[in-house]
């Protein structure tokens, strides 16, 4: 993982990509993650938080066909 400039960003992303390489041992090999962390009140997206082992842009495709109602995809919701 790349250094942050901001010492707090990179202690933040460090304990996320922990938790991430733990969720990551409950899937089959070569399943990809990204955590998204919004801020709806800045949609500027100036304070948003993303950490990813993917390409965003397929992690973007991804969301949007879970936005498809009928695609069969297992949904995890809270």
């Amino acid at each position: 993982m790349a250094d942050q400039p901001s010492p707090v960003i990179q202690g933040v992303a460090e304990i996320v990509a922990d938790h991430m390489d733990a969720i990551l041992r409950c899937f089959k090999p070569g399943a990809k993650i990204t955590v998204l962390v919004r801020h709806p009140d800045t949609p500027d997206g100036r304070k948003d938080f993303v950490l990813s082992d993917d390409d965003l842009a397929l992690a973007v495709v991804a969301i949007q066909q879970r936005l498809d109602p009928a695609n069969p995809t297992i949904r995890g919701e809270v």
